[in-house]
């Protein structure tokens, strides 16, 4: 039950607004601009119950008009009739439209900024039909990653799903809306859960390989499952060199050189050959030579050496710089 305390002006506004119902406070709304209007509707819906002694602090000359109630309930449908009711039609309909748009799209934008490996993992709880009606809400960018990590049949059983998808009642699409709520987006969430697997798989990443191994060993033994959930979500040296080309020609362009020439020391040919196809020739050439001249070093040295190679990465990745886990053709 929402107290004063918790109470900004908006929604001291909107519970003084519902106590003095549609027809007495018809001749306020005239007052207040376009930008005023929905900030106050969008508090009116978001206001829920409201107990007597909180409406008695915000206004006591008001509670009679309420008489014997001890609660009232703000709410989606009852903004909606009491715009309609004081506002002109038209006003009052675009009001409306906006505010379920404000509404609407702050679940299923902060849904789309969720880490896509979390965000999958908990559809694949779900029945594809709602699989599909998720996706459906999501930008096609992020439901298209989220398809084609599903096998083949499950991916085009959703598919098949999205082009028949029809109208949803609005009743339904809200429940969903609530579940995705407490369930994906909410700090007690399943999501938080997922996002601490991620955390652990940041810190596993930064072990010395020894470390490293031995958590993973131990994990292997004792939770299988979350041995492999934080192996999916590690990123390591060796996956640099999956990465398409010309993000290859961004990441050498972008760590120290010595780092690279010692990180790349007793690596797989194939990855060393995957760093010198992206240099030009005479610095591919100096390379290898760098490598080969390096006197005798430390494995720590050089784990050191690809660890700080994999958070440059990461960090040109947060900065927009480069893009990892995508297939979509570079231009």
């Amino acid at each position: 039950m929402t107290t004063t305390d918790h109470l900004d002006g908006a929604r001291r506004a909107a519970t003084v607004m519902l106590v003095l119902g549609e027809e007495l406070s018809a001749p306020l709304w005239s007052y207040l601009d376009g930008d005023e209007v929905k900030k106050l509707s969008m508090a009116m819906m978001d206001l829920g119950e409201v107990g007597m002694s909180s409406v008695s602090d915000i206004a006591a000359q008001f509670c009679s008009e309420i008489g014997g109630a001890d609660r009232f309930v703000g709410n989606v449908e009852r903004t909606e009739a009491f715009l309609r009711s004081v506002l002109p039609k038209d006003k009052a309909e675009a009001v409306i439209s906006d505010i379920r748009d404000r509404a609407d799209h702050g679940v299923w934008k902060r849904l789309a900024a969720t880490d896509l490996s979390a965000l999958s993992a908990y559809l694949n709880g779900e029945h594809p039909q709602t699989v599909a009606l998720i996706l459906s809400k999501l930008p096609p960018s992020v439901a298209s990653k989220i398809i084609s990590a599903k096998p083949n049949e499950v991916a085009t059983d959703i598919i098949r799903r999205l082009i028949g998808l029809n109208s949803v009642p609005r009743e339904a699409f809200e429940d969903l809306e609530r579940t995705l709520e407490e369930e994906v987006l909410s700090a007690g969430g399943r999501t938080s859960q997922r996002d601490a697997y991620a955390a652990v798989a940041e810190i596993v990443n930064s072990l010395e390989k020894q470390a490293e191994e031995r958590v993973l060993s131990e994990l292997d033994r004792t939770d299988p499952d979350a041995a492999t959930r934080i192996r999916e979500l590690m990123f390591t040296f060796d996956d640099v060199g999956a990465l398409p080309d010309p993000v290859i020609q961004t990441i050498i362009r972008g760590i120290d050189k010595y780092g690279l020439t010692k990180a790349l020391r007793g690596a797989p040919d194939a990855l060393k050959a995957r760093f010198l196809k992206n240099m030009s020739s005479r610095a591919a050439a100096t390379l290898t030579q760098d490598i080969e001249a390096l006197g005798p070093i430390r494995t720590r040295d050089v784990e050191e050496a690809r660890a700080e190679i994999v958070s440059k990465v990461k960090e040109m990745e947060a900065a927009g710089e480069i893009v990892i886990g995508s297939d979509e053709p570079l231009i």
